[in-house]
């Protein structure tokens, strides 16, 4: 299993940074997580959103992109019995 942390780090519009990575959920399993920071770097717990939709495997946030509209492009991968790709695109 990969170990949890931050993966990615990308600069938005506005000067926020958007991160992305994965952390041990309750049952030993990693799940995806986005956090914005301030433009100092300073976190905002209030944005932390966490993504577990499998049920025994993980669910990791490996890389993301900020496109011209400014939403967030997050790819990672996702494993229950097979690890398959992930990729979501989220509005801010």
């Amino acid at each position: 299993m990969d170990a949890g942390g931050v993966n990615a780090i990308a600069r938005l519009p506005d000067g926020r940074l958007a991160a992305v990575g994965s952390l041990e959920d309750a049952g030993g399993d990693l799940a995806g997580f986005l956090l914005m920071l301030d433009a100092n770097g300073v976190p905002d717990l209030s944005s932390l959103a966490i993504y577990d939709r499998s049920v025994t495997g993980d669910d990791v946030f490996q890389g993301l992109i900020v496109d011209r509209a400014g939403r967030l492009l997050v790819c990672g991968y996702t494993t229950n019995a097979s690890r398959d790709l992930l990729l979501l695109r989220l509005v801010l």
